[in-house]
């Protein structure tokens, strides 16, 4: 049996276990009920497992713009003192230009 038949042959196991035990009636539907009324327990029990994790995504998604943004700033930020400072060392330089050694 190969990996990829495991699950069918997993929900064949439940639909074709012992029939008395699964459904009053002797048929099979009892074991398939039994398979889909497990499968809805699954999803209804992992709901809050999902929120959580569907949580913390947005709440890191929310860190990383915060992030991206404060890197930003600080861009900007080292752009505008580099040209401030330029802009002193010519007005300084300027001035001092006109006062000539005479």
């Amino acid at each position: 049996m190969e990996e990829s038949d495991l699950p069918a042959a997993a929900l064949m196991a439940a639909i074709s276990g012992p029939a008395s035990a699964s459904c009053p009636c002797g048929c099979a539907r009892g074991g398939l009920t039994d398979a889909i009324s497990d499968i809805n327990a699954m999803v209804i029990g992992i709901g809050p497992a999902m929120s959580t994790v569907h949580s913390m995504l947005a709440a890191a998604q929310a860190q990383s713009v915060s992030f991206q943004n404060m890197i930003n700033t600080q861009q900007q930020n080292a752009m505008t003192q580099q040209a401030a400072a330029v802009e002193a060392v010519m007005r300084i330089l300027s001035s001092n230009s006109g006062r000539g050694a005479s």
